[in-house]
């Protein structure tokens, strides 16, 4: 059983996650830049070849420092989840149990490659994911997934029987 009352980082094959998000992701944004430059530098393959080097690397330091400064913990106590992040511009938020409408769990190809889930956990009053930790084991997925879940629906619980009592 894991401690989620102390400070989690995502597994480490969530460096490699991290990197292939990042590079496929910077690849769809500078698409034509890259191809103008690969076109116009046909003549000198060594330069091509030590700028990929040089991205690649860059996107793998980015990543394991994104994966370094990346925790999440339980606050039972104060009913919340903690998230930090960030790595220049730092991050921090919380999330109160009681604000949480779901949590799912997502495992695209290059997780299933690596064996690790990514825990979305939404709130109400965002059109997006409040919270996504990118890379964890199965079993800290679910269960994390699980202690969200059961301590989200301990208040509800408890405020529709206070609501029925009330009414009677």
């Amino acid at each position: 059983m894991a401690d989620f009352e102390t400070p989690q980082r995502q597994s480490i094959a969530g460096i490699l996650v991290l990197f292939v998000f990042s590079l496929t992701n910077n690849i769809r944004h500078f698409a034509t830049l890259l191809l103008v430059v690969f076109l116009r530098m046909r003549e000198q393959p060594l330069y091509i070849l030590l700028a990929i080097l040089g991205l690649a690397v860059a996107f793998l330091v980015f990543a394991a420092l994104k994966y370094w400064f990346f925790t999440f913990e339980l606050n039972i106590q104060e009913r919340n989840l903690l998230v930090k992040d960030g790595i220049i511009n730092k991050t921090r938020t919380v999330i109160q149990f009681e604000n949480i409408q779901q949590v799912s769990l997502n495992q695209s190809f290059i997780h299933k490659l690596t064996s690790v889930y990514e825990v979305i956990i939404d709130t109400a009053g965002s059109a997006d994911a409040e919270v996504k930790i990118k890379a964890v084991s199965k079993e800290v997925a679910e269960e994390l997934k699980e202690t969200l879940t059961q301590y989200a629906s301990a208040k509800a619980v408890a405020e529709t029987s206070t609501s029925e009592a009330e009414q009677q």
